[in-house]
């Protein structure tokens, strides 16, 4: 059994703002993330879609719904992954790597939109974590 390998990755990177479909370099970024598997069985892979805890709680819970269910997705049309092994979920705006402190020098320094948009840009993130054995 080797640990859990977990990756994070930029919605930004994956996603048009405000979109759930895969763009062009989120899908090489995901394939190249399915190549580094080659080799490995796994158990179980959890995709997890986060967001910011900007916009409404029923939007921060829909779009990373639905953006864990695009990687998913092409994990499993692409990369030919078996679906019955991965779990797409979205945990909303519940679980924030930006500190409390982050915030506060924006809100020192300015608050326009955009400024809390890239201060918060971390937040908005898919964790993709396999377990198996290589």
């Amino acid at each position: 059994m080797i640990p859990p390998k977990r990756v994070s990755l930029s919605a930004e990177s994956l996603f048009g703002f405000d979109a759930d479909t895969v763009k062009p370099e989120g899908r090489m970024a995901l394939d190249k993330f399915a190549r580094d598997l080659a080799g490995a069985t796994f158990d179980s892979i959890r995709v997890e879609g986060h967001t910011d805890r900007l916009g409404s709680n029923a939007y921060n819970q829909k779009q990373p719904e639905q953006r864990a269910a695009a990687v998913k997705n092409h994990l499993v049309t692409s990369a030919r992954l078996d679906g019955a092994k991965i779990s797409a979920v979205g945990k909303g705006d519940t679980q924030p790597v930006t500190r409390l402190q982050d915030r506060k020098t924006v809100r020192a320094s300015s608050a326009s939109p955009r400024s809390w948009t890239a201060c918060l840009q971390p937040d908005r993130r898919v964790d993709v974590e396999v377990i198996g054995t290589r």
